[in-house]
């Protein structure tokens, strides 16, 4: 898996498992920002940084360190632009449900832009959303179950 792809999908399912959750809770919209300026700063930073150690484990070899060094810097870039994305739509939505749907939007987008570029098979973009799609649905589940019995 590249390092761009690794990260514009792990921001997509960070961002929508976040908002989704927060939404469930009944979480105001200053409150999300908040959380999402939180995961901004550390998850792209914390997750290039395992992918670089990963890959640089593999392989002690100098090439495999350049390696390594690009895969982390294309996750980085490709994650930290995601975060932004969705971080914008909240911002600019009028609440925080039009920010949630906004975001699924710009997700589907997104993953259908970003396979299309990479000549991605159309049956595997259709799994990719499936499979957000149940950990979003799950996120959702657990959430609204806590706001419901913990509220």
């Amino acid at each position: 898996m590249s390092g761009s792809t690794f990260g514009v999908i792990n921001g997509i399912i960070d961002m929508l498992a976040l908002l989704t959750g927060l939404w469930a809770t009944k979480v105001s919209k200053i409150g999300i920002i908040g959380a999402i300026i939180a995961l901004v700063i550390s998850n792209p930073f914390n997750d290039s940084y395992a992918l670089y150690l990963s890959e640089e484990n593999e392989n002690e070899k100098e090439q495999t360190n350049e390696k390594a060094k690009k895969k982390a810097t294309n996750a980085l870039v490709s994650q930290l632009t995601t975060h932004l994305m969705f971080l914008i739509i909240v911002i600019l939505s009028p609440n925080t449900t039009v920010a949630l749907i906004t975001s699924f939007i710009c997700s589907g987008l997104l993953i259908f832009g970003f396979n299309l570029y990479n000549k991605v098979p159309i049956n595997k973009t259709g799994n990719t959303i499936i499979i957000i799609s149940i950990l979003v649905g799950l996120t959702y589940l657990a959430d609204n179950a806590v706001y419901k019995y913990l509220h």
